[in-house]
């Protein structure tokens, strides 16, 4: 059938499923081993606004023609703006499955994978994503806390188009970042929503606490997170930008993750611990190594990377505002 003309290039593009799915046997939650502690994050919104959906509604009391009344409201706790923990961890593991050897779990009712990629049935015989995360069986040995912006935030409400999912799969979706798409005006129309949103540059902090990592599965989440080593230096940079919350398909929702401090738990005999607190180069030190340990011990699919690095880097692209 013929493509409609009228439409705009799409928002999203497929990362293809290449490669073997490396399945292993997860380590037991017995003992420390390895790396446990936090690292402290700031969130930095990079797109022209972010939602975040609580699922609630709330209504205007303003009368009249141009005014909306009814929108999404931003996700809260206690009153609070709140980017949850969870819907970090979704953002991060999704980038985990595409980068590495891994299952792919969320898929649609209607699609059928290639049975190799069919998502870990057996607890004690895990891919990659599934032994950091977890799956049905196996405590996953990473969480993220809830992110609360730091100072005040105003929020704005928006107008955008509706919002649709690919007809077909062809791979690994991912949305892109460029300008968002949004309408000048606040008239409330068919095929229109309302959204509570967050601007540009707004800062959230949050927390990435880890259990029992090896140095090759930290640097698995750095690059996930957007990072890598600075040439000649022990540094890291911004590779790409992720992006998560909801309207992706009009450029919202693009972040950078900017580490503050590590804090790693060294556990001695006696079940005695204290902390190590690594900031400014020994930080930065401490994660670039774990960036080359992913890449050394096989974790990190290079090729995967760098296409996503591509495709995530800049904002060039324009979102469209209607029919994609």
């Amino acid at each position: 059938m013929k493509r409609n003309e009228s439409k705009s290039p799409a928002p999203f593009f497929f990362l293809a499923l290449q490669g073997e799915v490396s399945r292993e046997k997860p380590p037991v939650h017995d003992r420390f081993r390895g790396y446990s502690g936090r690292i402290e994050l700031s969130l930095v919104v990079d797109s022209r606004y972010l939602f975040v959906g609580s699922g609630a509604f709330e209504f205007g009391t303003e009368k009249g023609i141009g005014t909306p009344d009814v929108w999404l409201a931003f996700c809260r706790s206690n009153g609070r703006l709140c980017i949850p923990g969870t819907s970090l961890k979704g953002a991060v593991r999704s980038i985990v499955e595409a980068i590495s050897a891994s299952c792919v779990r969320q898929v649609r009712r209607e699609e059928t994978l290639p049975r190799m990629y069919e998502p870990c049935r057996d607890p004690g015989n895990l891919c990659p994503a599934c032994r950091i995360f977890g799956t049905t069986g196996f405590r996953g040995r990473v969480c993220f806390a809830d992110a609360f912006p730091r100072g005040n935030v105003t929020t704005e409400v928006v107008k955008i188009g509706e919002l649709w999912g690919p007809r077909h799969s062809e791979g690994r979706k991912f949305y892109r970042n460029g300008e968002a798409a949004v309408f000048s005006d606040r008239k409330p129309e068919k095929n229109r929503r309302f959204l509570e949103v967050v601007p540009e540059k707004t800062r959230f902090e949050t927390t990435l606490f880890f259990e029992n990592l090896e140095e090759g599965e930290l640097g698995l989440l750095g690059y996930a997170m957007g990072w890598e080593k600075k040439r000649e230096e022990e540094r890291l940079v911004l590779a790409f930008r992720p992006k998560i919350g909801g309207a992706k398909p009009r450029c919202f929702g693009t972040v950078q993750f900017v580490p503050k401090k590590v804090v790693l738990f060294e556990f001695h005999q006696k079940a005695l611990w204290e902390s190590r607190v690594l900031e400014g180069q020994d930080m930065h030190g401490f994660l670039v190594r774990c960036l080359e340990a992913s890449k050394r011990n096989g974790l990190v699919r290079e090729d995967a990377l760098r296409f996503l690095r591509s495709m995530l880097k800049d904002r060039e692209y324009s979102c469209p505002q209607d029919v994609y």
